[in-house]
């Protein structure tokens, strides 16, 4: 497990949103329990963001196109500043060790941001 803050500014995150086109919609979730967000970047990179119910616990997963990483699942937990990732499922195989969810921290970071600022309603 990986355990960091999220200390970004308000300003430097919108910044960030309109370099890369971020755009984050509410949409249907699977299960009446749960909340569900798509994130998109004007890269062509798409994630689904699932809230599970339970206390600040998330996880994400990407959307596969073409030029896209193999698929990817990582758990994290948010709480305020404070984000803890873990664990992630990519190729096939589970990652637990901090070395390698190092990987997903930026994204995770951004998925935070969304949170600390109100974007997820």
């Amino acid at each position: 497990m990986i355990k960091f803050e999220n200390t970004t500014g308000k300003e430097f995150f919108e910044n960030t949103m309109n370099f890369q086109d971020l755009k984050i919609r509410h949409i249907q979730p699977l299960y009446d329990n749960q909340k569900q967000w798509n994130i998109t970047d004007r890269f062509g990179n798409e994630w689904n963001l699932v809230f599970s119910g339970d206390v600040n616990e998330f996880y994400l997963y990407n959307i596969p196109h073409y030029g896209c990483d193999k698929p990817f699942r990582v758990d994290f937990c948010m709480s305020e500043n404070n984000i803890e990732i873990h664990r992630a499922l990519k190729n096939g195989k589970n990652i637990v060790s901090d070395r390698l969810l190092k990987q997903f921290s930026q994204l995770i970071l951004m998925v935070s941001c969304f949170y600390k600022f109100g974007y997820m309603k």
